[in-house]
């Protein structure tokens, strides 16, 4: 790639080939500041037998990295489910990878981001030119730059609002909530606890919204060992927390101490209501003022399998029951009119 294209803040990915012999590599794979991937078979910790290997004509090590090429579900223009193989399928994987930690980090050199993806990987101090460091963890890649905050879900709390806000570091963080009342500009400091995996939860009393419905919110975290410090949001402004709105990400996987949480969207965004869903539940209903007449409904896991669902219309309201009772994960809801296509994520507890 130009060395211009990386200069001016992007990262480029870009996949190995399908040619599965040595010095192989395709253009532009070969190039310095590519980040090259490789493909690795399903379910296993070997190469794909066709993924193109290195080195480079001048003898540079690639590829980088790789990713699951073997074996991937892809949805067709259908929304049907297929399993196909390349190098092509396993770049768009660390590429999201990188897109992850580049919203979790925006403000950090794009050397660093690629520096903990190798760091977080199978091979982290050696690469070879068949898999480069192999596959890399984006959650250990995380945790290697932290602290690092992401976005926080607000839901109802045992007595009022509640935020539940991942924050990804190797060491022990001391996590501190301030928020400002919007109307009456009353400053209140939010205590934290770690509660389970990456998340820390915090409570707003009913307390901190007397005389307005709007906080204007900040977090700090700070690393006890390495003293680095982070804040959400990163350019030092703040997020709005709203009486009674609940704001969740999409198919966030809270922790497992949440079993339901009622959401409150507008009618004209296209969403699965009242999610996540709690475990075993076969019935679920979205709000749909987009499609005219559905004509296909499937239900999917996050592998790919299928799960056989009916369905019913009823204005603007769909009305999905499952063959049989999902057990917790995350799911796919593919919905199907007759010229448009939509795929919507909801969550089971």
């Amino acid at each position: 790639f130009p060395v211009t294209i990386v200069q001016r803040g992007m990262l480029c990915v870009t996949a190995a080939g399908n040619y599965g012999k040595p010095r192989t590599l395709i253009t532009p794979a070969d190039a310095d500041s590519a980040i090259t991937v490789g493909a690795m078979a399903a379910g296993a910790d070997t190469l794909w037998a066709y993924s193109s290997r290195g080195p480079t004509a001048d003898g540079r090590q690639k590829p980088e990295i790789t990713a699951q090429g073997m074996g991937v579900y892809c949805q067709t223009p259908a929304g049907n489910l297929v399993r196909s193989s390349g190098t092509s399928l396993a770049t768009p994987i660390v590429a999201g990878q990188l897109a992850l930690l580049r919203g979790l980090y925006p403000d950090l050199e794009l050397y660093k981001l690629r520096e903990a993806l190798y760091a977080s990987s199978m091979h982290p101090l050696v690469r070879d030119s068949g898999m480069g460091h192999g596959v890399a963890s984006t959650i250990a890649a995380a945790k290697y730059l932290g602290p690092g905050i992401g976005r926080p879900n607000v839901v109802f709390g045992p007595a009022s609002m509640a935020l539940f806000i991942p924050v990804f570091s190797n060491n022990s963080v001391k996590v501190v909530v301030q928020a400002t009342n919007r109307s009456t500009g009353q400053q209140t400091s939010i205590a934290t606890a770690a509660i389970e995996g990456v998340w820390y939860f915090a409570e707003v009393s009913e307390q901190a919204f007397v005389g307005g419905d709007t906080l204007d919110v900040r977090i700090t975290a700070t690393d006890s060992v390495l003293g680095r410090v982070r804040v959400y949001p990163y350019d030092q402004t703040t997020f709005d927390v709203v009486h009674g709105y609940v704001d969740l990400s999409c198919a966030v996987r809270l922790p497992t101490s949440v079993t339901n949480v009622a959401e409150q969207r507008p009618d004209t965004d296209m969403h699965v209501l009242c999610q996540p869903l709690p475990a075993q539940s076969s019935a679920i209903t979205c709000a749909i003022p987009d499609i005219a007449q559905i004509a296909f409904v499937r239900i999917f896991a996050i592998d790919g399998t299928e799960i056989a669902a009916t369905f019913q219309q009823d204005q603007g309201r769909l009305y999905v029951t499952s063959a049989q009772p999902l057990a917790s994960g995350v799911y796919g809801l593919s919905i199907e009119g007759h010229h448009s296509l939509h795929t919507l994520p909801f969550v089971v507890y």
